[in-house]
């Protein structure tokens, strides 16, 4: 999931929203809006603003990455001892 998927499902379901009336609220439909949350389909600038909107966010909430718990992934940094 997308950071744009993840931040709308979040701040949807903070608003105690249904995917299907925040679909109706910024006219789009449904399917495209559990695409656009999971992270497989890419939102125009159009929805992305509606999406904001609706959400009572800025469009740059949307697109920022929300503090996740610290989860190692991939290579340590070089200067971290093994």
């Amino acid at each position: 999931m997308g950071y744009v998927g993840a931040n709308v499902r979040a701040r949807r379901r903070e608003l105690g929203m249904t995917q299907d009336e925040l679909a109706e609220a910024i006219g789009i439909e449904p399917r495209h809006l559990r695409y656009i949350e999971h992270g497989e389909a890419g939102a125009s600038y159009d929805t992305l603003a509606s999406l904001a909107e609706a959400l009572e966010l800025e469009a740059g909430e949307l697109l920022s990455r929300r503090k996740q718990p610290d989860i190692p992934r991939g290579r340590p940094p070089s200067d971290v001892d093994e």
